[in-house]
């Protein structure tokens, strides 16, 4: 490995523990104040709405994401942006009305938003094709793991004191970050985006499935995720803290997956192994035409969690081979975009569609979807191949 190479290697190493800090900060957040909210208006409608204020930021912005060009290295940019998240936290203990608390989440939330789109930018210009693969699946297997830990200390934080001791957690661990992050390169500076705005995206049927996989793949994982809690309590007989469980056996199988893109065989295969986890996905779902019982229902959503991961994971390395550094920070914002839109209307429309069809015919719906898309995702490379092969 050369010089420029073990340096970018400490930069993705300093990043990579960065991010998960301060992801782990923001989990703790969104965890905190939307049960904080609830305990303090009593209205499950009001707290629900709530995570629409992480998304709002990405919808207004993400259009405009080529404009910003601030001109400063990535360790200064990112260290103050950390800060800056850390002061908005400290804030918040002073705020006790809902809608003050909205506002500076909105804020939060725009800051988050700037720092999350410069990760992407930076990651791609300390990456090649050769080591995306990797550094892409340890940064999705780490963030993972945040989502479990963090809304379980959110909720141990708030039921051992109070929202305040969350805020104070907050600002410590984006402080650290902040601070942390100042030991990457001096000399990177940031890239100048290669268009003012996101062009159009022209939905041709062999060239955007990053984009329409990820939507649906998350869409259907969001809208089985919560028909699966409706199974649980109504047809199990479970409890709640059951379905935790079984989203702790879902997550754990995540990890897994975004691991799995490691090993030589999935690496050279990827196209094609993606396809046949996807079918899986499908598959095991369908397989509640049988009912299974609560420790079968755990394997199910376990072997699904690995199988949606890993597309998942394999769908981000491609964004970041594709796409040039000046486009990709435009494109992940867009990535990231779909993902929180189609993650936020899946969970309504798993009680519409619950309403009418009732959870085991629904939950059937949802693999047959997973199945569709998978032979989508054939016909797409069989296409891409064709195309190749022509040329």
């Amino acid at each position: 490995m050369n010089t420029t190479q073990d340096m970018y290697e400490k930069d993705f190493k300093i990043l990579l523990i960065s991010d998960i800090i301060s992801s782990f900060g923001s989990s703790l957040t969104a965890t905190a104040l939307t049960i904080y909210i609830f305990s303090i208006s009593n209205n499950l409608l009001t707290a629900s709405l709530f995570p629409f204020f992480t998304v709002l930021p990405k919808v207004v912005l993400t259009p405009f994401v080529g404009k910003f060009n601030f001109g400063v290295s990535y360790r200064k940019y990112f260290s103050t942006f950390e800060m800056i998240l850390g002061v908005i936290m400290l804030n918040l203990i002073w705020i006790n009305s809902i809608p003050l608390l909205l506002i500076f989440y909105i804020v939060f939330s725009t800051v988050f938003f700037f720092l999350e789109i410069y990760r992407a930018e930076f990651l791609k210009v300390i990456c090649n094709d050769d080591n995306i693969h990797r550094r892409q699946s340890l940064s999705r297997t780490f963030n993972t793991a945040v989502t479990v830990v963090g809304p379980v200390t959110a909720g141990i934080i708030l039921e051992k004191t109070n929202v305040n001791f969350v805020y104070i957690t907050d600002f410590i661990t984006y402080i650290i970050a902040g601070i942390l992050i100042l030991f990457i390169s001096k000399d990177l500076k940031m890239k100048k985006s290669k268009h003012s705005k996101i062009k159009k995206i022209k939905f041709k049927f062999e060239n955007n499935y990053i984009f329409i996989g990820s939507v649906f793949i998350t869409f259907l994982g969001g809208t089985t995720s919560l028909l699966t809690l409706s199974y649980i309590i109504y047809f199990l007989n479970q409890s709640s803290a059951s379905y935790g469980m079984i989203m702790t056996s879902m997550s754990m199988g995540s990890v897994l997956g975004s691991l799995a893109i490691n090993i030589p065989f999935f690496k050279k295969h990827k196209n094609s192994t993606t396809s046949i986890a996807i079918l899986f996905s499908g598959l095991i779902i369908l397989s509640v035409i049988f009912k299974p019982g609560y420790i079968l229902l755990n394997f199910i959503l376990f072997i699904s969690g690995i199988f949606s991961s890993y597309t998942m994971t394999v769908l981000a390395i491609e964004l970041y081979i594709k796409y040039s550094v000046e486009e990709i920070k435009e494109k992940y914002a867009l990535f990231s975009l779909l993902i929180d839109s189609s993650t936020a209307v899946s969970k309504p429309f798993a009680g519409v569609i619950e309403k009418y069809f009732g959870v085991i015919t629904s939950l059937i719906i949802m693999g047959t979807g997973f199945v569709l898309l998978s032979v989508y995702k054939m016909l797409n490379s069989l296409i891409l191949n064709i195309k190749k092969n022509a040329a």
